[in-house]
């Protein structure tokens, strides 16, 4: 049962947004990340709104805190 949860967590962010996460949790601004990242700011607060909708988070700092639970690494 435990691979079971372990592969939903994996599913549940793409790659890019964990690339946004793996950036905000340096610090970074969403102007930064969008340089980056190669996206406008606009673009990168909509990834937000997603990742944040997808964990149940609701802030910036609650996502960079509990990051590691969905697998996701400095």
């Amino acid at each position: 049962m435990a691979d079971k949860v372990g592969d939903k967590r994996e599913e549940l962010l793409s790659r890019r947004e964990i690339e946004l996460i793996q950036l905000l949790r340096l610090g970074l601004c969403n102007r930064e990340i969008g340089k980056r990242l190669g996206l406008s700011e606009g673009t990168v607060k909509v990834y937000l709104h997603t990742v944040f909708k997808k964990t149940g988070v609701s802030n910036r700092t609650e996502l960079a805190m509990r990051a590691s639970e969905w697998g996701v690494a400095e």
